[in-house]
């Protein structure tokens, strides 16, 4: 297994990380913290060893994992990058940096991989077939080749063919099994946190293909007039593109796989765990309370758009989660955030805007803003009483802190029953 170094979205890159080449992008400066932060989400594979940075506070302040526990880590984290993107083709960010299948693109070429491996699954390793003819052999007879080619005998008024020629399958390792047996080995051997599938055993390469790339494509290229059936023309194209995309010399180099807007995948998390799991504010702790339940609710949990403006600007507001159900609204709003410490203007100004609407009317208002942390609620806000609103509401925001591992958990539809019990406990 590859040695694992772990980070955390916002945290100091420490020494153990500066062994990564990281983009200017990875990282920002940090005013409070006077030092470096990690700023992306993601892996960085380089020189037989990764760097796994994780969300914001997906760790409490033990980071000293287990094989085990890191291998499990590292492929959750994996899946939920892989699950956004593939639900999200048509954004333009999210096919910048990772995408699963036809769609996955980073430093490394995935794509090409999972379509050469879907061959392998269906029609096992790339096998060339000649078909020989040959005379007096045991094999199939072949009407056809033995009518041109042999001598016609008449004998008691039947024609007799002399002699019989008959077909032949000979099986023979191409050049292209070896080079699909190479990919798929490789990339098992060096993902094994990330892709869980069984390699080709058995099959030995003799050629070291990525050390060859150029005589590798070479050959790849000259297959392309040998071969007619569709499904081996996708294979081979396939191969192709994989060592056409790879840019990683046999020295080593960067494989960057990692996504710069966590914030997004935030929002989607949190928008099923509350669609899943929320039960109800509770009132005298001002806290949210969830449970393991996976019913359907009446109304969603959704992004929802007011348009509030007869000006020209026509200027709408747009809360991450909305819902209203009976005699209740609740407006909340994601914030991937480490910690909030200035008033939320933005949440402050749906709540006074919707609490005090036709829509507020008779319906008790709760608002509140999501963040990552250990489960826990607090007050963001409770207004002084000369400001007070009407509508009791409108002066509370809560700050409410989801796990974000468990939220992670949820988002892949993993079981996540006994965590929410020792939560509550």
């Amino acid at each position: 297994m590859l040695p694992v170094v772990l980070g955390q979205d916002g945290a100091v890159i420490g020494t153990d990380a500066n062994y990564f080449p990281l983009l200017p992008s990875d990282k920002r400066y940090s005013k409070k913290l006077k030092k470096d932060v990690f700023d992306f989400v993601g892996f960085v594979i380089y020189k037989e060893k990764m760097l796994a940075v994780f969300p914001k506070h997906y760790f409490d302040e033990n980071k000293n994992l287990d094989e085990q526990q890191t291998k499990e880590s590292v492929n959750l984290l994996f899946k939920v990058i892989r699950k956004y993107v593939a639900e999200n083709k048509s954004n333009p960010m999210a096919d910048k940096y990772i995408g699963y299948e036809e769609n996955f693109e980073s430093d490394y070429p995935f794509a090409d991989f999972f379509k050469v491996y879907e061959y392998y699954k269906r029609y096992g390793i790339y096998k060339e077939e000649e078909v020989l003819v040959e005379k007096n052999s045991r094999g199939k007879i072949s009407w056809k080749d033995t009518i041109q080619k042999s001598n016609v005998i008449v004998s008691k008024d039947n024609l007799i063919f002399l002699p019989l020629y008959s077909k032949k399958k000979n099986t023979k390792d191409a050049f292209i099994s070896q080079c699909m047996v190479y990919v798929i080995n490789h990339t098992l051997k060096n993902f094994p946190y990330f892709i869980e599938l069984p390699p080709v055993r058995g099959k030995e390469c003799k050629i070291d293909f990525l050390a060859n790339k150029d005589y590798t494509l070479r050959q790849l290229y000259q297959y392309r007039n040998t071969i007619f059936k569709d499904y081996q023309k996708e294979l081979l194209e396939a191969l192709i593109s994989f060592f056409e995309k790879y840019n990683k010399n046999p020295n080593g180099g960067a494989i960057h796989i990692k996504i710069n807007y966590f914030d997004m995948i935030w929002e989607k998390m949190v928008n099923k765990y509350l669609n899943d799991c929320f039960v109800k504010v509770d009132k005298e702790n001002r806290k949210l309370e969830f449970k393991y339940e996976r019913i359907k609710r009446a109304n969603h949990f959704n992004s929802k758009k007011f348009n509030i403006d007869r000006s020209e600007h026509k200027f709408s507001i747009k809360p991450d989660h909305y819902c209203e159900e009976e005699d209740n609204m609740y407006v909340f709003d994601s914030k991937y955030y480490d910690e909030i410490s200035d008033l939320n203007y933005k949440q402050f100004s749906y709540t006074i805007l919707l609490g005090n609407s036709q829509l507020g009317n008779n319906k008790n208002l709760y608002s509140a803003l999501l963040l990552p942390g250990k489960n826990r609620g607090k007050l963001h806000l409770k207004l002084d009483i000369p400001y007070c609103q009407l509508n009791q509401g409108c002066n509370y925001i809560i700050e409410q802190f989801l796990d974000v591992k468990l939220l992670m958990k949820n988002y892949l539809n993993m079981n996540i029953e006994k965590e929410l019990k020792e939560q509550k406990n």
